[in-house]
């Protein structure tokens, strides 16, 4: 968030106000929170006073809720953070983000269900006489539909591949908004996902083809034949 780099000087306050220049030895991602990993003989440099531990890391098993409230009679304790709340809250988050792509599914696949079956109808309403014109010269039902569908196929499984790509940047966009201060989100797209998309719309692709193969036999071939163009 501060745009540095490893080598780069930065300036942190000790929770007595004294300021120290360190320099980046590395970085590594937080997921929650923010934390600056020193070493004791480094911060000794770095502000010229001895190192104090001011925190703890426990690790307990057991019921931690009883654990807590001994912790908290202590006087000196000035907060406490337990990692299972932050897994809690952290989880809490992912499945509510969860439900949301679950929803933006559902009505992608309803909108590409409406685009491509309109299309398709369009398609076979301006193509009947030549439609009939096949079934006359005795072409069977199946290569009619392929006949029909084909550039429907094209156009499904090439708004497939176009949108993996289209896909990957929308997603980092988003996680970037969700995301808060405190906490950040994974933003890797995995290769299955990639996939999975691309097997979904190309089998809705397929599931708008049979429901519309109805459509292409109820085209009657002399009504379409007499018809002037």
């Amino acid at each position: 968030m501060l745009g540095l780099s490893v080598g780069d000087t930065m300036t942190l306050q000790d929770e007595e106000g004294t300021s120290m220049k360190v320099s980046v030895a590395g970085i590594t991602e937080m997921y929650i929170g923010h934390v600056c990993f020193m070493q004791e003989s480094t911060y000794e440099k770095a502000s010229g006073k001895k190192a104090s531990e001011v925190w703890l890391l426990l690790q307990s098993k057991g019921d931690t809720d009883h654990l807590k409230d001994a912790l908290m009679q202590e006087k000196d304790l000035v907060s406490l953070t337990f990692a299972d709340s932050e897994r809690a809250s952290f989880d809490t988050m992912i499945a509510s983000i969860g439900l949301i792509i679950v929803v933006i599914i559902l009505a992608s696949m309803t909108l590409a269900f409406v685009v491509l079956g309109n299309l398709i109808d369009v398609n076979i309403a301006e193509r009947e006489r030549e439609i009939a014109t096949l079934k006359v010269l005795g072409f069977r039902k199946k290569e009619v539909e392929n006949y029909i569908f084909r550039e429907n196929n094209v156009l499904t499984l090439f708004g497939a591949l176009c949108g993996v790509p289209l896909g990957i940047v929308l997603h980092h966009q988003i996680m970037k908004m969700v995301e808060t201060e405190q906490m950040m989100l994974g933003r890797t797209v995995k290769p299955l996902s990639m996939v999975i998309s691309v097997c979904l719309t190309v089998g809705f692709g397929i599931l708008v083809n049979l429901f519309m193969r109805r459509r292409i036999h109820r085209v009657r071939m002399v009504e379409s034949l007499k018809s002037v163009e």
